[in-house]
């Protein structure tokens, strides 16, 4: 068991290297992402989601507790051994992957190439050759920065207390949140807001951007408040995120991203389950034919078809007066379409910026 003088290290070490990454100093079917199997099954009170106000405009002050888990398996995407603690699963995900829209998990940029090279970022790669297809909507396609926490939401009645899952993009949360713990410490460390004993309260000044295709929060501030400690049998009640990550093999991410179940018989006799995956982890299995398998073949031979179709859709190129990659309304049609929910960040977040100036325009 470790002693409060070795999670402080271990827990600053952490931080700080999550601090240095958010300010440079450091390196650079609806399948779900958890296997939520393991812990019961979904539940509509499982995921928490920050209130709001009347009208998109009105800040909200949320306030939760993040809290540790333990590691268990070999799955954590920055290796943090099992035995240890942490307060986060940070992860990059592929949305809207093939016919069925699925999501699944980024191998490369979650483990570094640790797992395996990703089929759905080759495309994207060689798409980037391609003179004709327009950048800014391969952007679009590429994998999603997010971010998995255990929290305890403080504005609910405490009668009702419990841990539930925070899921959050990495830009527009877990950003502000380790800037603002490196910033509190004025050059002595990282704040250590998750631990169980020194921890801190989150209070987090929210704005609802639109919410017709899902809700997208805008964090405008983030501070730490004092807080009670907590026990140490808390962590018999947060969820190991890193033994919930679903980890699908290669073949399974192609095959899944063309529809298909091709085979090609140069390849080599692969696992149906992902070596150190938790067991049950992975939805995949027994999906389609895998080289080995005793399945039947489907031969499809139009995969040159399919990536001259995807080419086709990234030819929608921005103009000044309407940068929006998918030719929408900048600014108006914020959230409204569908296509905003592939939104790259950092494009979706400027033109939240202009739906905001716009809303004042009109309401002025």
């Amino acid at each position: 068991m470790s002693t409060k003088e070795e999670r402080v290290k271990e827990a600053q070490e952490r931080l700080l290297n999550n601090y240095k990454k958010a300010t440079g100093d450091g390196f650079s079917g609806k399948r779900q992402i958890l296997d939520l199997d393991l812990i019961g099954g979904y539940r509509k009170d499982l995921f928490y989601k920050p209130e709001v106000g009347e009208r998109p405009s009105d800040p909200v002050y949320n306030r939760i507790d993040i809290l540790p888990y333990r590691v268990k398996t070999k799955n954590h995407p920055q290796q943090v051994p099992a035995g240890k603690e942490d307060y986060i699963l940070d992860i990059w995900v592929h949305k809207n992957v093939g016919p069925s829209e699925e999501r699944v998990l980024c191998l490369d940029k979650t483990f570094g190439g640790n797992k395996g090279k990703c089929p759905i970022c080759e495309e994207l790669n060689e798409l980037e050759k391609d003179p004709d297809a327009d950048k800014e909507m391969i952007k679009k396609h590429q994998a999603k920065h997010r971010c998995y926490y255990n929290i305890i939401n403080l504005d609910a009645p405490e009668s009702e207390a419990k841990v539930q899952l925070f899921e959050e993009s990495y830009f527009l949360f877990e950003n502000t949140l380790i800037k603002e713990a490196g910033s509190s410490k004025k050059g002595d460390g990282v704040l250590i807001f998750y631990d169980r004993e020194i921890g801190k309260t989150v209070e987090m000044r929210t704005i609802q951007v639109n919410n017709q295709f899902g809700k997208f929060f805008k964090y405008e501030r983030v501070d730490f408040l004092d807080r009670e400690p907590y026990k140490e049998d808390v962590l018999d009640h947060t969820y190991s995120l890193d033994e919930l990550l679903i980890v699908p093999t290669y073949e399974e991410v192609r095959n899944l991203y063309y529809g298909t179940q091709e085979v090609e018989e140069e390849e080599k006799p692969v696992d149906t389950e992902p070596k150190d995956a938790p067991v049950g982890a992975s939805p995949f299995q027994n999906r389609g034919a895998v080289a080995g398998s005793t399945a039947e073949v489907v031969e499809v031979n139009d995969a040159d078809s399919e990536r001259r179709t995807r080419r086709e859709r990234a030819r929608v190129r921005p103009t000044e007066d309407n940068p929006c990659p998918y030719g929408h309304d900048y600014g108006r049609d914020n959230g409204n379409k569908s296509e905003c929910r592939n939104c790259d960040d950092a494009i979706w977040q400027k033109c939240a910026d202009e739906f905001d100036k716009l809303d004042k325009k009109d309401e002025g």
